[in-house]
């Protein structure tokens, strides 16, 4: 099945909006312990085109708690998850320099998107 670009914008906007207020992208140990805390901006993510949307400014983590990353997660303005991603050097979801990050560390992010695909025949 195949999905026009309004509809995936629609489907893309919609997770947005759950990402408001004081959102989130916590970079966590295998355990869940918080390694960094980006906040998000709000808006957190541009309007949609053809099913991609690029994250806005963040605000780094300037004192991160340190350790091995195992995942990141986006959080709401009330913690609660509203997307696990996979964490990696290379062919993850999110691609990270390391994985190991030192206590007081600063984190930032240069770029994300998130993307809603179209889907195959």
């Amino acid at each position: 099945m195949l999905i026009p670009s309004a509809a995936r914008n629609a489907m893309l906007s919609a997770y947005i909006a759950l990402l408001t207020n004081v959102a989130k992208l916590r970079l966590r140990t295998s355990g869940g312990a918080e390694v960094a805390n980006v906040i998000l901006p709000n808006p957190a993510f541009a309007a949609p085109v053809n099913g991609v949307s690029q994250i806005g400014t963040v605000t780094p983590d300037t004192d991160a708690n340190g350790g091995t990353i195992a995942d990141a997660v986006f959080l709401n303005a009330t913690d609660v998850v509203q997307g696990t991603m996979s964490v990696g050097t290379s062919n993850a979801e999110v691609v990270l320099s390391s994985l190991t990050i030192p206590a007081g560390a600063t984190i930032t992010v240069a770029s994300f998107s998130l993307t809603m695909p179209a889907g195959s025949v």
